[in-house]
C-alpha cells in the first residue's frame, strides 16, 4: 500500500478519497471519504474499536494507505495530540 498526497490551493483543507487501510487481513477503514473545508469543526464520535484513530493518523499522513489524501497548502502545518503522552514519557 502506498499513500498518494496532492496540495492544493482549494477551499476544503483536508480530504480523503476512498481510502482503505488495513492491519494484516484485517480492514480498518474502507473505502472513506471525507471533506475538511476551511472554518468547519469536526467530532469524530464511535465505539472503540470503530475506527477513530486510524481515520485521524490516516488523515495526517502516518499510515500507509490506499486511495487518495489532499491537503490544502494553507493546511500543511498540521497538529495530533496523541492520547498518551508517547514522546514525554520518562
Amino acid at each position: 500500500m502506498s499513500a498518494m498526497s496532492k496540495v492544493t490551493g482549494m477551499t476544503t483543507m483536508l480530504a480523503l478519497d476512498h481510502v482503505g487501510v488495513r492491519y494484516g487481513a484485517v480492514p480498518a477503514l474502507n473505502d472513506v471519504s471525507l471533506r475538511i473545508e476551511r472554518g468547519d469543526f469536526v467530532a469524530l464520535i464511535g465505539a472503540n474499536g470503530s475506527g477513530k484513530t486510524t481515520l485521524l493518523q490516516a488523515l495526517h499522513g502516518l499510515l500507509n494507505h490506499t486511495g487518495t489524501r489532499t491537503v490544502a497548502r494553507q493546511a500543511t502545518a498540521q497538529v495530533m495530540v496523541f492520547q498518551r503522552p508517547f514522546m514525554l514519557r520518562l
